[in-house]
């Protein structure tokens, strides 16, 4: 607890001093490298299922000092995402009722702002906003942050219940087949300082 604390102190007090800065230098901008993936899997009373992003946009900044930054501080804003149409199932029938319960005609995008995270060696929390079928909640993500040479790698999972979100659990054959609410939302991204 005492490193997360000091963590937190650490990525404040480089906000601060970084204000100044900042006017003379703009923040690096990091990116998702393309191995990178986003994925939900859940379950129905038939089977289990897996949708996967086809692409996926992020826009990262790194902290005042650039990519220099120590792995705890180094992100300032982040914000990913991708369209609601680029979520595949593997199976058109299955992708037309994910896209009706997520409501792809209202809101056409899923996006995760972060908006702040504590690191203490590889374990991390991120904390921020879930846009989902275009209702905003707020969410904290476990995670495991690791850098190798300059490669960073961020893996998260968080179970959510889609009714937070708003979102109908697709109930098919006359109720016999029924989504589970409970799905869990996973990343394992990489980027390069």
């Amino acid at each position: 607890m005492i490193r997360a604390t000091i963590g937190t102190l650490t990525f404040a007090l480089v906000i601060g001093a970084g204000a100044a800065s900042a006017q003379s230098a703009p923040p690096a901008t990091l990116a998702f490298a393309p191995d990178s993936r986003i994925w939900v899997e859940g379950t129905s009373t038939v089977k289990s299922f897996k949708c996967a992003a086809r692409t996926i946009d992020a826009k990262i900044q790194a902290a005042p000092e650039g990519t220099d930054a120590p792995l705890a501080t180094l992100v300032r804003d982040a914000t990913v995402g991708f369209e609601t149409a680029a979520l595949d199932c593997g199976n058109s029938t299955m992708n037309d009722h994910m896209r009706k319960a997520l409501k792809l005609q209202d809101s056409p995008r899923i996006e995760f702002t972060l908006e702040g995270y504590e690191l203490v060696g590889a374990t991390a929390t991120l904390r921020g906003k879930l846009l989902l079928a275009g209702k905003t909640n707020a969410i904290t993500f476990p995670a495991t942050i690791t850098e190798d040479n300059g490669v960073i790698r961020v893996k998260a999972a968080k179970a959510i219940n889609m009714k937070e979100w708003g979102i109908k659990p697709p109930s098919l054959m006359l109720g016999t087949m029924k989504v589970n609410e409970l799905a869990t939302l996973n990343f394992d991204v990489t980027l390069k300082r």
